[in-house]
């Protein structure tokens, strides 16, 4: 007989339980499902690992096979603060609804939204989503909670990092008050007690988690390594042992530069995972990983979170995570089932303080009193990663120098162009001729139009004064020389001798 036939569930859910390999069910199972079959509100809490979301997932679908759907609306709603947890726990669902006539969809962002509006059109029982794209959708009218009767919050550790409360405090006030509550967590702390106390009544609280600490199946280590070149040269060696790994680093930046290096190293089947990659890329990421053609995985934090990932021998931190709780999530991606996992921490001098954060200080000073020979190999290996560092800085530096000198030439040629093209543009000026000037008689080119008198405003007709009827003085009668006395040529000497010698000779000697 199935262990879980004494928790409560239908006959047609154990078959599907069995089918899908279950055979005993995990504490925190045991615990929940009879809970949450009494329609009680539940609060489990559970290291990463355990199976909470079956704990959830199979007294809700057996909840929802002995009602009924009223208005083509959905009847219970799990949220997750992940895209990832969210595809994982419609995995689990999917699984166990198979034969149940139960349906159910997927909404997360990522994925195009016409999509996911067909999928509401076909009235699901169970909505699965992240708290972003469900609201976009509520907003434009494709999804109402009017039939909710069943919200289910996992990873609310996670909600509260991510910042998605203000979100499931919204949607809460969209759902009917009166609904059964289920809010799962692996951690347990203030921030979380407040949440459940604002988002459950009466709850039952199971705790098989009080010291958040990881699960018996992982064994840890962490490991003191001194300069950048080493932690890499030690992650490399590492991968060579192991066939599925998972690297975690702090920063998406760093999953890139680690996942770049090793593919520059020509380690094989190396992938990453962080939140700048497109949804579609993520999921063939993780896809590739679990089917076993990606043996290394370089990830931020948003992979840490209830991916249920079967089989991970190893799992290195190459940051040192910043929360005790992002540890937990961390080396929870191996050991699973049952399975043994080993989780190795890289410790430098820098981490101190971040190790004394997540209660591993003692730890990783056990690690470091290692004989006088192993003490002196790190301190070595150390002096010759500051000489090397010291090396590179020198070589940076006279490249930095060489690039410099070339911009500075570079600026000076502009300069010296721009200098060129200011005079060829403003050309050498030329005097004026000064019109009393005998030189202004020489004949100029007729080749040059500036010197060309016709070409000369001055000498055109059309463009001098002198010529405008209006501004010439022979139009003027005042101006006239023959009304004009100072001007009449009779009145010249030099005027009448020429006209005397102009005259026959008889009429020049009169007798």
């Amino acid at each position: 007989m199935n262990d879980f036939s004494a928790l409560g569930l239908s006959e047609k859910l154990l078959q599907q339980v069995v089918q899908a390999g279950f055979s005993h069910p995990t504490p925190i199972q045991e615990q929940a499902i009879p809970n949450v079959l009494m329609n009680r509100d539940v609060v489990g809490i559970a290291q990463t690992g355990t199976g909470k979301t079956a704990a959830f997932v199979l007294p809700l679908l057996d909840i929802l096979t002995h009602g009924r759907q009223r208005a083509a609306l959905p009847r219970a709603l799990v949220l997750n603060p992940t895209r990832e947890l969210a595809m994982q726990t419609a995995k689990v669902t999917e699984t166990f609804s198979a034969d149940l006539g139960i349906r159910h969809t997927l909404l997360i962002g990522g994925m195009t939204m016409g999509e996911q509006i067909r999928a509401l059109s076909r009235a699901p029982d169970v909505v699965i989503a992240t708290p972003g794209r469900l609201l976009d959708l509520h907003e434009r009218g494709k999804l109402l909670f009017n039939a909710i009767t069943v919200l289910v919050i996992d990873e609310a550790d996670r909600m509260l990092d991510m910042g998605f409360i203000p979100d499931v405090e919204r949607i809460c006030a969209l759902l009917p008050p009166r609904r059964q509550t289920i809010l799962m967590s692996a951690t347990l702390d203030d921030a979380v007690a407040r949440l459940v106390k604002r988002f459950t009544t009466a709850a039952k609280h199971i705790d098989l988690s009080p010291q958040r600490r990881s699960a018996d199946t992982v064994e840890e280590s962490f490991l003191t390594v001194v300069g950048e070149k080493a932690k890499m040269a030690l992650l490399q060696k590492e991968l060579s042992k192991h066939s599925s790994v998972l690297v975690f680093c702090n920063r998406r930046l760093r999953v890139r530069e680690v996942a770049r290096w090793l593919s520059q190293q020509r380690v094989q089947a190396v992938g990453q995972l962080h939140g700048d990659m497109p949804q579609p890329l993520r999921i063939a990421e993780l896809e590739r990983f679990r089917s076993g053609a990606l043996r290394t995985l370089v990830c931020s934090d948003v992979a840490a979170r209830g991916l249920d990932i079967e089989a991970v021998d190893c799992v290195v931190n190459f940051d040192v995570p910043l929360t005790r709780d992002n540890y937990v999530h961390r080396i929870g991606r191996t050991g699973r089932a049952g399975l043994r996992g080993i989780a190795l921490t890289y410790v430098s001098e820098e981490d101190r303080v971040l190790l004394e954060r997540i209660g591993m200080l003692d730890r990783i000073e056990g690690v470091a009193s290692e004989g006088a020979n192993a003490k002196e190999d790190r301190r070595e290996n150390g002096r010759e990663d500051a000489k090397e560092d010291r090396r590179e800085d020198r070589r940076e530096d006279r490249r930095e120098d060489r690039r410099e000198d070339r911009r500075e030439n570079g600026r000076e040629d502009g300069r010296q162009r721009d200098r060129g093209r200011s005079r060829g543009r403003s050309g050498t000026p030329s005097s004026s001729p000064a019109p009393s000037s005998l030189a202004s008689s020489a004949t100029p080119s007729p080749h040059n139009s500036s010197h060309n008198p016709s070409h000369n405003p001055s000498n055109n007709p059309s463009h001098n004064p002198s010529h405008n009827p209006s501004n010439n003085p022979s139009h003027n009668p005042s101006n006239n020389p023959s009304n004009n006395p100072s001007h009449n040529p009779s009145n010249n000497p030099s005027n009448n001798k020429e006209r005397l010698e102009a005259l026959p000779a008889f009429l020049r000697n009169p007798v």
